[in-house]
């Protein structure tokens, strides 16, 4: 055992020491805990940023293919509307010859003025010098275009809807 005289210096001694070594040893701690703190940090931050530039390209690969099907779409429907409206312009041609002859034998068969016409086609009964028979034969012979020109518009929209369709649905859209 130390005598009692020797005992509180000897602490008294030793404590700087023991308390400047501890301080080291936590010095040294602490560094290496912000290191490799630090180092963490610095690993994810390269990780985000790869992740970052990654999702970027993705992102810019994928409307590049938007973009690129978008013009396919675009390119296939103009085909077909530029198909279905030299179909539509032939079958406008047709109906309006079409109307313009029946137009010209409806009015051939009623004498042109109305009334008096043949047994098995109805005619509107007019006196035969009335200046208006003439505008009805006019007017007959424009409502028959038109009838036309309507009937064979709407067809060609339904065409034109049906081939946009059925081209959708052979494309898996």
């Amino acid at each position: 055992m130390i005598p009692a005289w020797l005992a509180p210096r000897t602490a008294l001694r030793f404590a700087p020491w023991a308390l400047i070594a501890a301080l080291a040893v936590a010095l040294l701690l602490t560094r290496h805990m912000l290191a490799a703190r630090t180092a963490d940090r610095d690993r994810w931050q390269a990780a985000r940023a790869m992740l970052a530039a990654e999702i970027e390209a993705q992102t810019e690969r994928a409307l590049a293919a938007d973009r690129a099907h978008a013009a396919q779409i675009a390119a296939r429907d103009a085909r077909i509307a530029e198909e279905t409206q030299h179909d539509l312009e032939a079958r406008l041609a047709d109906a309006r010859a079409a109307a313009a002859d029946h137009a010209r034998r409806l009015s051939d068969r009623t004498g042109g003025a109305g009334g008096g016409g043949r047994a098995d086609l109805p005619a509107a009964p007019t006196a035969s010098g009335e200046p208006a028979a003439a505008d009805r034969a006019t007017e007959l012979a424009a409502d028959l275009t038109l009838c036309a020109e309507n009937t064979v518009i709407a067809a060609g929209w339904q065409d034109w809807w049906g081939r946009v369709t059925a081209e959708r649905a052979t494309s898996g859209e």
